[in-house]
Protein backbone atom coordinates (compact mmCIF):
# COMPACT_ATOMS: atom_id res chain seq x y z
CA UNK A 1 0.00 0.00 0.00
CA UNK A 2 1.36 3.35 -0.44
CA UNK A 3 2.44 5.20 2.29
CA UNK A 4 2.27 8.53 1.53
CA UNK A 5 -1.43 9.64 1.33
CA UNK A 6 -2.73 12.04 4.33
CA UNK A 7 -6.00 10.36 3.97
CA UNK A 8 -6.11 6.53 5.02
CA UNK A 9 -9.20 6.11 4.34
CA UNK A 10 -10.25 7.20 0.47
CA UNK A 11 -7.01 7.98 -0.65
CA UNK A 12 -6.00 6.02 -3.90
CA UNK A 13 -3.78 3.04 -2.59
CA UNK A 14 -2.42 -0.01 -4.38
CA UNK A 15 -1.89 -3.28 -2.81
CA UNK A 16 -0.42 -6.52 -4.05
CA UNK A 17 -2.33 -9.80 -4.97
CA UNK A 18 -1.46 -12.78 -3.71
CA UNK A 19 0.26 -14.30 -6.39
CA UNK A 20 2.38 -11.18 -6.71
CA UNK A 21 1.85 -11.23 -10.27
CA UNK A 22 -0.83 -8.33 -10.27
CA UNK A 23 -1.67 -5.21 -8.06
CA UNK A 24 -4.98 -3.81 -7.51
CA UNK A 25 -5.47 -0.46 -7.53
CA UNK A 26 -7.96 1.80 -5.53
CA UNK A 27 -9.44 5.38 -7.67
CA UNK A 28 -12.19 7.31 -8.83
CA UNK A 29 -14.13 5.09 -11.04
CA UNK A 30 -13.65 6.70 -14.48
CA UNK A 31 -16.90 7.90 -16.42
CA UNK A 32 -16.33 10.45 -18.76
CA UNK A 33 -17.37 9.06 -21.85
CA UNK A 34 -14.44 10.28 -24.31
CA UNK A 35 -11.96 8.53 -21.94
CA UNK A 36 -13.80 5.87 -21.79
CA UNK A 37 -13.78 5.80 -25.63
CA UNK A 38 -10.41 6.11 -26.17
CA UNK A 39 -9.75 3.19 -23.47
CA UNK A 40 -12.08 0.83 -25.84
CA UNK A 41 -12.02 -1.91 -23.07
CA UNK A 42 -13.62 -5.31 -22.97
CA UNK A 43 -17.03 -5.17 -21.52
CA UNK A 44 -15.90 -7.31 -18.29
CA UNK A 45 -13.31 -4.27 -17.09
CA UNK A 46 -13.27 -0.99 -15.41
CA UNK A 47 -11.09 2.22 -15.48
CA UNK A 48 -10.27 4.11 -12.33
CA UNK A 49 -8.07 7.06 -12.03
CA UNK A 50 -5.65 7.79 -9.98
CA UNK A 51 -2.49 10.19 -8.97
CA UNK A 52 0.69 9.58 -11.01
CA UNK A 53 3.02 9.70 -8.27
CA UNK A 54 1.50 6.24 -6.98
CA UNK A 55 2.63 4.34 -10.11
CA UNK A 56 6.34 3.11 -10.12
CA UNK A 57 8.20 3.32 -13.86
CA UNK A 58 5.33 4.22 -15.83
CA UNK A 59 5.58 6.58 -19.02
CA UNK A 60 3.80 9.89 -19.09
CA UNK A 61 1.09 9.81 -22.21
CA UNK A 62 1.26 13.12 -23.66
CA UNK A 63 -1.86 14.49 -25.59
CA UNK A 64 -1.09 16.44 -28.65
CA UNK A 65 -1.17 19.73 -26.42
CA UNK A 66 1.03 18.19 -24.34
CA UNK A 67 3.27 16.74 -27.15
CA UNK A 68 3.52 20.18 -29.35
CA UNK A 69 4.75 21.89 -25.68
CA UNK A 70 7.30 19.48 -25.57
CA UNK A 71 8.18 19.42 -29.37
CA UNK A 72 8.52 23.96 -28.52
CA UNK A 73 11.04 22.85 -26.11
CA UNK A 74 13.12 20.38 -27.94
CA UNK A 75 13.18 21.31 -31.30
CA UNK A 76 16.18 23.53 -31.69
CA UNK A 77 17.60 22.07 -34.82
CA UNK A 78 16.23 18.57 -36.16
CA UNK A 79 12.95 16.70 -35.98
CA UNK A 80 13.10 13.36 -37.28
CA UNK A 81 9.34 11.33 -37.80
CA UNK A 82 8.80 7.97 -38.67
CA UNK A 83 5.77 6.61 -40.12
CA UNK A 84 5.05 2.69 -40.21
CA UNK A 85 1.05 2.76 -40.91
CA UNK A 86 -0.43 2.72 -44.31
CA UNK A 87 -3.51 4.40 -42.62
CA UNK A 88 -3.95 7.17 -39.89
CA UNK A 89 -7.44 7.72 -38.75
CA UNK A 90 -7.37 11.09 -38.08
CA UNK A 91 -10.12 13.83 -37.67
CA UNK A 92 -8.19 16.75 -38.54
CA UNK A 93 -7.90 15.65 -42.57
CA UNK A 94 -10.48 13.36 -42.33
CA UNK A 95 -12.22 15.47 -44.64
CA UNK A 96 -10.18 16.42 -47.37
CA UNK A 97 -9.16 12.82 -47.35
CA UNK A 98 -12.73 12.16 -48.80
CA UNK A 99 -12.81 14.89 -51.07
CA UNK A 100 -9.41 13.20 -52.44
CA UNK A 101 -11.43 9.31 -53.08
CA UNK A 102 -14.20 11.71 -54.57
CA UNK A 103 -11.84 12.98 -57.41
CA UNK A 104 -11.72 16.87 -55.87
CA UNK A 105 -8.89 19.17 -57.57
CA UNK A 106 -6.26 20.07 -54.51
CA UNK A 107 -7.00 20.00 -50.46
CA UNK A 108 -8.37 22.81 -48.53
CA UNK A 109 -6.43 25.63 -48.64
CA UNK A 110 -7.49 27.05 -45.14
CA UNK A 111 -7.07 23.72 -43.50
CA UNK A 112 -3.42 23.27 -44.86
CA UNK A 113 -1.82 26.40 -44.72
CA UNK A 114 -1.23 27.67 -40.96
CA UNK A 115 0.91 24.00 -41.25
CA UNK A 116 2.90 24.57 -44.26
CA UNK A 117 3.84 28.00 -43.06
CA UNK A 118 4.64 27.10 -39.83
CA UNK A 119 6.94 24.88 -41.87
CA UNK A 120 8.44 27.28 -43.76
CA UNK A 121 8.89 29.60 -40.92
CA UNK A 122 10.98 26.61 -39.24
CA UNK A 123 13.38 26.33 -42.11
CA UNK A 124 13.87 29.59 -42.26
CA UNK A 125 14.84 29.48 -38.54
CA UNK A 126 16.99 26.63 -39.33
CA UNK A 127 14.92 24.32 -37.34
CA UNK A 128 15.09 20.68 -39.73
CA UNK A 129 12.04 18.74 -40.23
CA UNK A 130 12.73 15.19 -41.27
CA UNK A 131 10.20 12.25 -42.51
CA UNK A 132 10.75 8.56 -43.58
CA UNK A 133 7.71 7.04 -44.69
CA UNK A 134 7.33 3.31 -44.44
CA UNK A 135 5.70 1.61 -47.62
CA UNK A 136 4.98 -2.28 -48.33
CA UNK A 137 4.52 -2.23 -51.97
CA UNK A 138 1.27 -1.11 -53.28
CA UNK A 139 0.10 2.14 -51.64
CA UNK A 140 -3.03 2.13 -49.72
CA UNK A 141 -5.77 4.93 -50.39
CA UNK A 142 -4.77 6.50 -47.53
CA UNK A 143 -1.20 6.56 -48.67
CA UNK A 144 -1.92 8.03 -51.81
CA UNK A 145 -3.88 10.52 -50.33
CA UNK A 146 -0.76 11.75 -47.93
CA UNK A 147 1.87 11.16 -50.84
CA UNK A 148 -0.08 13.87 -53.62
CA UNK A 149 -2.18 16.26 -51.10
CA UNK A 150 0.86 16.21 -48.11
CA UNK A 151 3.88 15.52 -49.03
CA UNK A 152 3.64 17.39 -52.43
CA UNK A 153 3.31 20.31 -50.71
CA UNK A 154 5.07 20.12 -47.66
CA UNK A 155 8.24 19.27 -49.61
CA UNK A 156 7.81 22.57 -51.51
CA UNK A 157 7.45 24.55 -47.76
CA UNK A 158 10.72 22.74 -46.46
CA UNK A 159 9.60 19.22 -45.28
CA UNK A 160 12.72 16.74 -45.58
CA UNK A 161 10.56 13.64 -46.45
CA UNK A 162 11.85 10.07 -47.75
CA UNK A 163 10.21 6.96 -48.29
CA UNK A 164 11.47 3.61 -47.83
CA UNK A 165 9.86 0.17 -49.43
CA UNK A 166 10.02 -3.12 -47.23
CA UNK A 167 8.53 -5.47 -50.14
CA UNK A 168 11.44 -6.46 -51.61
CA UNK A 169 14.27 -6.53 -48.25
CA UNK A 170 13.61 -8.96 -45.62
CA UNK A 171 16.39 -7.31 -43.87
CA UNK A 172 14.65 -3.99 -43.38
CA UNK A 173 11.25 -5.71 -42.69
CA UNK A 174 11.47 -5.19 -38.73
CA UNK A 175 11.85 -1.84 -38.98
CA UNK A 176 7.90 -1.67 -39.09
CA UNK A 177 7.86 -3.21 -35.59
CA UNK A 178 9.62 0.01 -34.18
CA UNK A 179 6.25 1.93 -34.78
CA UNK A 180 6.22 5.35 -35.20
CA UNK A 181 8.36 7.62 -33.44
CA UNK A 182 10.22 11.40 -32.94
CA UNK A 183 13.70 11.92 -32.61
CA UNK A 184 14.26 15.52 -31.86
CA UNK A 185 17.67 17.38 -32.26
CA UNK A 186 19.08 13.55 -32.19
CA UNK A 187 18.48 13.41 -28.31
CA UNK A 188 14.84 13.28 -27.28
CA UNK A 189 12.37 10.52 -28.46
CA UNK A 190 8.38 9.91 -28.38
CA UNK A 191 6.93 7.42 -29.45
CA UNK A 192 3.19 7.73 -30.91
CA UNK A 193 0.73 5.23 -29.60
CA UNK A 194 -1.81 3.60 -31.84
CA UNK A 195 -5.09 1.50 -32.04
CA UNK A 196 -5.93 -1.17 -34.19
CA UNK A 197 -7.64 0.84 -36.90
CA UNK A 198 -5.08 3.77 -36.34
CA UNK A 199 -6.44 5.94 -34.34
CA UNK A 200 -4.29 8.41 -32.17
CA UNK A 201 -3.56 7.42 -28.82
CA UNK A 202 -1.30 9.61 -27.27
CA UNK A 203 2.57 10.37 -27.45
CA UNK A 204 5.10 8.58 -25.18
CA UNK A 205 8.41 10.13 -23.94
CA UNK A 206 11.00 7.38 -24.05
CA UNK A 207 13.52 7.30 -20.90
CA UNK A 208 15.85 5.05 -22.70
CA UNK A 209 16.09 6.40 -26.60
CA UNK A 210 19.44 5.00 -27.67
CA UNK A 211 17.97 2.21 -30.09
CA UNK A 212 15.76 4.60 -31.90
CA UNK A 213 17.97 7.16 -32.22
CA UNK A 214 20.12 5.30 -33.71
CA UNK A 215 17.62 3.39 -35.86
CA UNK A 216 16.40 6.48 -36.97
CA UNK A 217 19.75 7.51 -38.81
CA UNK A 218 20.13 4.37 -40.36
CA UNK A 219 16.47 4.38 -41.44
CA UNK A 220 17.29 7.93 -43.18
CA UNK A 221 20.12 6.61 -45.17
CA UNK A 222 18.34 3.50 -46.57
CA UNK A 223 15.63 5.94 -47.76
CA UNK A 224 14.94 8.04 -51.25
CA UNK A 225 13.71 11.00 -51.31
CA UNK A 226 9.98 11.25 -51.60
CA UNK A 227 10.55 13.78 -55.14
CA UNK A 228 12.62 11.07 -57.03
CA UNK A 229 10.32 8.25 -55.56
CA UNK A 230 7.30 9.91 -56.60
CA UNK A 231 8.37 10.12 -60.22
CA UNK A 232 9.29 6.79 -60.45
CA UNK A 233 5.86 5.82 -59.44
CA UNK A 234 3.36 7.85 -61.75
CA UNK A 235 1.43 4.85 -61.58
CA UNK A 236 -0.25 6.42 -58.20
CA UNK A 237 -0.65 10.20 -59.43
CA UNK A 238 -4.52 10.73 -59.92
CA UNK A 239 -4.33 11.61 -63.44
CA UNK A 240 -3.25 8.05 -63.95
CA UNK A 241 -5.36 6.54 -61.49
Amino acid sequence: MADDCPNNFDCPRIYDTADGENVIVQGSTVTDPEALERLRMPEHESAVEVPRRLIQGVRPILTIDEFGEWVGRHHTTDLFRLETLSTYASASDDQDFQRYLRGEDAPTAAAKEPWLKRLRADTDAGRRWRKVHLVRGELSDYERYEFEWGFTYTVEAGEDVRILDLAHDDRLAKLGELGDFFVLDGEHVARSRYDDEGRHQGFEILTEPAAHIVAAEFIWDAAEPFTSWWERHRQYHRHAA
